[in-house]
Order: C-alpha cells, then structure tokens, then sequence
C-alpha cells in the first residue's frame, strides 16, 4: 500500500537531512539485543563480516555487540547530525558487504523497489539483506506508522515478499518475535535471480486483508485523538502544566491550544522553538516551574520511567497518579 500524493525523493531527503537526531541515551526505542540476535542468527558460524547499516541512528549497541564477528561495520545516514561514516548506501561498491541491513527505513522511500535494487546491488551473493518495517496486521493495536506523513509506504509480510522478488531478492526468513519494535516484523532475503524466486504474485485476499486492518489503524488514530482531547482539557484547567518531550506527539497535542502557563521542556536544545508559539527549556532551566507543576503530561512512553524519575527528584515528591498523563498512539 502506498500514499498518495507522495512526496518526492528529493524533498524527503531535505527533511531528513536537517530532521533532528535522537539524543544518545542509555533508553533505545528499539531492541539491541534482538537485532544482534537476528544477525548472529544468519551467520551462526561466520566471522570477519562486513555489514552495512542504512538510516543507522544511535546503533553503538548492536556494533559493540557485534564486534567480535565484525571486520567492518559502515553506517550510511542521511541525517546531517549523525556522526555517520556515509551519507547514502548508493556510495558503497557493488558487493561490498555480507549483511546491509535497514530498519525502519524502507516506508520512509519514495521508490522502495529501487532502493531494495540497491541494497541487492550491494550485498554479496552469499550475504543477507535484512529489512524491518512496521507490519501493516498489526495496525489495529499500534497504528502509529499511519499517523506519519513520511511513511510513504505500508508493508505486510506478503508484499514485501512480493517487492523484494521484482528487483531478485528471494525471502529466506521472517519473524516477529526478533523484530526490535513491537510494531513490526524483521524478514532476511537472499539474492537470486528473479526466475529463482518463489511466486509471490498478486492476491485478492491480500488487498481486503489490507484494508480491514488499515481501517482498524484508523480507528486507532481517532482513540489517539480522543486521549489528546481529554488532555488538552486537562491542561487548559490546570494552574501550572508541564509538557515534557517535544515531539511531534507534543506537537499534535499543543498546536490548537494556547501556550500561556503552559512549560514546555525536553532535554535537546535544538527543540527551543520545536513548538510554535512556545519556548521549549531544558529541565534544569525549569526546576522551578516543576516545583509549582500541578499537572505533568508525558508525550514518549518509551521515557515516561525516566522522565517521572527526573520530574520527581527535582521536585521532591509525586503528583497525584490522576495528575500524571502519560501519551501514547499504542492502544
């Protein structure tokens, strides 16, 4: 399934060029140890490995993990704050590396088919290229991969299966259970030529399959919406809210409401003018607005421990638990 109009390849990669980086924390929003796993689980026996990593983020992990089988480990990232060693996987050599690996990346493209073309191109005839991508089947529970604009394109196991053959990438292996999101599936393909693979053609079924659970994610968007309504009438009754995390959830939940009262904080300070209308400060900066905080609205479930942890040292004490609002698309 794809998005339509789509964004062009260029100006995707303008966003994603100047997109803000994760800041590196001890806190990953992804499983480490289940992409380490994965790997080892495709080359058991093998050492002095060459992998390529595309659209790579705070990786340190799984490289350090992998460094004992590993003769080369090569990021390519676009993103212009990420210390990467290339900007696109197009500037490596043809068959240059045992395993290119993408998560999360390939419902970001514009020509999916090509970009799966150039990681064939790239992988040696015995190595692996491993994708994960958000699982269309499990909208319904987590509908979060429909509420981004840039993800272009929606997967399930059978079209990626059916992408990855156009362009002779034959699947050899798929599994949740070691994909290292909750939202997604992890697949390895092998390269073949195209006549060697096994059919994956077109299938009805597939299409209503499709469509029942993408209208199940849309029914998780409108309980998503739902929550930020009840906390946006939170916050226009509190005294003295605090925002913590300015994400786009923070975005979505601030962009109709008034800002005066309101503290907005996140740690990065390139986010200061994140929220229109509003000066995002770093948590020490706002220790006395979290003292006087009679309403903590938290927009990343994935630091809402650490973030509680935080909020209460500097304040010295807990809110009410009806106080505390914690954020999430995740039904």
């Amino acid at each position: 399934m794809f998005v339509s109009p789509c964004p062009d390849q260029q100006s995707l990669d303008e966003y994603y060029n100047s997109a803000f980086a994760p800041i590196q924390t001890d806190v990953l929003d992804y499983s480490a140890d289940n992409r380490v796993a994965f790997i080892k689980s495709l080359v058991p026996t093998r050492t002095n490995i060459d992998i390529a990593e595309i659209g790579s983020g705070d990786n340190r992990a799984v490289k350090l993990a992998l460094e004992p089988i590993c003769n080369s480990y090569v990021d390519a990232e676009i993103n212009a704050d990420c210390n990467s060693d290339l900007s696109s996987i197009e500037q490596m050599p043809h068959s240059s590396a045992d395993i290119v690996a993408s998560y999360f990346v390939l419902e970001h493209v514009a020509d999916p088919a090509a970009f799966l073309k150039t990681c064939r191109d790239v992988v040696r005839k015995d190595g692996f290229v491993i994708v994960e991508v958000p699982d269309l089947y499990l909208y319904g529970g987590n509908p979060a991969a429909l509420r981004w604009w840039e993800h272009t394109n929606h997967f399930s196991a059978h079209t990626l299966a059916r992408l990855a053959a156009r362009v002779g990438l034959k699947l050899v292996t798929l599994t949740h259970a070691l994909c290292s999101r909750s939202f997604g599936f992890v697949a390895a393909f092998k390269p073949c030529e195209t006549n060697q693979v096994l059919d994956v053609s077109h299938n009805q079924t597939e299409v209503l399959l499709a469509q029942s659970f993408v209208r199940q994610g849309l029914n998780g968007i409108d309980r998503y919406n739902r929550q930020l309504d009840i906390a946006r009438e939170h916050i226009l009754n509190a005294s003295a809210p605090v925002v913590w995390v300015a994400n786009s959830i923070a975005h979505d939940l601030l962009a109709t409401i008034p800002k005066e009262g309101l503290t907005i904080i996140d740690r990065d300070p390139k986010k200061r003018d994140y929220i229109e209308g509003a000066t995002v400060h770093d948590p020490k900066d706002a220790e006395d607005k979290i003292r006087q905080c009679d309403l903590l609205v938290i927009s990343s479930p994935t630091h809402a421990q650490a973030i509680q942890a935080n909020f209460e040292q500097i304040r010295q004490g807990k809110l009410p638990g009806d106080r505390v609002i914690i954020l999430s698309v995740i039904a």
